[in-house]
């Protein structure tokens, strides 16, 4: 048996950087769960073919699946991010007026607190009515 990584089949996942980065995933092929990626490359090693490669985030309802064509006596780069770079922006602004207000125990003179209040709830609403619908398609895949 060969040894040489060149000379064998098989996948590498890469993440790229990002807060969901660092909460493990579940990897799955062709179904089966093969193990836990957190935010460093993972080398797996499978037969030739076609397969169905999924990323499911920690939180069960967050997962995407890719098929990748797994080349004779080679490796295939999978790269996969979550969709969510903006919307952690968003909130942790929110965070940060939220724990100031809170920590100071400041009231938001009105209207400005009755404003933010609507602002801030409606984003969260927004937010989970996004992952939601979102949820089977969490992830971006770029294949090399």
């Amino acid at each position: 048996m060969n040894n040489n990584i060149a000379e064998q089949s098989g996948v590498i996942l890469s993440v790229r950087g990002s807060l969901m980065a660092r909460i493990p995933h579940y990897i799955l092929i062709d179904g089966r769960m093969v193990g836990i990626a957190k935010g460093r490359d993972i080398v797996i090693m499978m037969p030739p073919g076609n397969h169905a490669i999924t990323i499911r985030s920690m939180y069960k309802f967050l997962e995407s699946t890719t098929d990748v064509e797994v080349p004779d006596n080679g490796l295939r780069r999978v790269i996969y991010s979550d969709r969510d770079r903006l919307w952690n922006w968003i909130f942790n602004i929110d965070l940060v007026v939220w724990l100031l207000k809170t920590i100071f125990a400041a009231d938001i003179p009105s209207p400005w607190g009755l404003i933010y209040e609507i602002v801030s709830d409606t984003i969260l609403v927004a937010w989970i009515v996004r992952t939601w619908l979102i949820r089977k398609h969490f992830f971006n895949f770029t294949t090399a």
